[in-house]
């Protein structure tokens, strides 16, 4: 390896194609945070790394810097999700997972503990038979807490009190309020749903195949669950708008 060259691991979280046969790849480094890198060549039908100008790509990046442009010279694939493209639901919710990550990550700041948590839940996708919408909230949860935005399902942010009937998301508060405490701006879930989403909570990924949520409870959790991270991060999830 040339002395201006170093290797890290990561995962594609954006391309656009540049110039003729080139790409800009977004990359989720485990060890740079966030970072922008140059593949050259990638679009061409003979391309050796043409696989690395992929959403999802993970793998070992060979990378030099030449002024302010960081150059991917090679990369060797540690694990291909694929099969997530050959399924569109599967697709649209991993496609919501990177996006997310793209947001909230900023340029050269280390995320080991999100990068863990978006690994495992490609993994999930690609390798297992849970349903997408279940790993989604799952990475959703989890994204908030590493944030500092962990979601209380147990009791009233406001109060404290156990949920007997009437449960809101309080978007302002960033918790679930009960129906005595007052609002601002929310978004009312039924107590079988907030049971729900406290099961897949405390689920672990790897176990999250043996559960079972109800249609209409996934669906009213996952509405939460955008709208809150548009609130707490000023950014739609455009990958769900289907």
């Amino acid at each position: 390896m040339n002395q201006n060259e170093r290797i890290t691991t990561g995962i594609v979280l954006r391309t656009t194609n540049y110039k003729d046969n080139d790409k800009i790849l977004t990359v989720f480094s485990v060890d740079e945070g966030k970072i922008t890198v140059m593949l050259k060549s990638c679009r061409q039908l003979k391309s050796k790394l043409k696989f690395a100008g992929q959403p999802f790509c993970f793998a070992e990046w060979t990378l030099t810097q030449k002024g302010e442009t960081c150059i991917a010279v090679n990369a060797l694939e540690i694990e291909s999700f694929f099969d997530i493209t050959q399924n569109f639901d599967k697709l649209v919710y991993a496609s919501a997972l990177i996006e997310m990550c793209d947001y909230v990550l900023n340029p050269y700041e280390p995320t080991s503990a999100l990068f863990v948590e978006l690994l495992k839940s490609l993994k999930i996708l690609a390798f297992h038979k849970c349903k997408p919408e279940i790993v989604f909230c799952k990475f959703s949860l989890k994204l908030l807490e590493i944030a500092g935005y962990k979601l209380e399902t147990d009791k009233c942010k406001h109060c404290g009190r156990s949920f007997a009937n009437k449960v809101v998301f309080d978007y302002n508060f960033g918790g679930f309020v009960c129906g005595l405490c007052p609002c601002s701006a929310g978004k009312e879930i039924s107590l079988g749903a907030l049971k729900s989403l406290k099961i897949i909570d405390n689920t672990e990924f790897d176990r999250l195949d043996s559960i079972q949520i109800n249609v209409n409870f996934l669906k009213e959790i996952i509405a939460v669950l955008k709208e809150n991270f548009t609130f707490r991060f000023g950014r739609k999830i455009k990958s769900l708008n289907i």
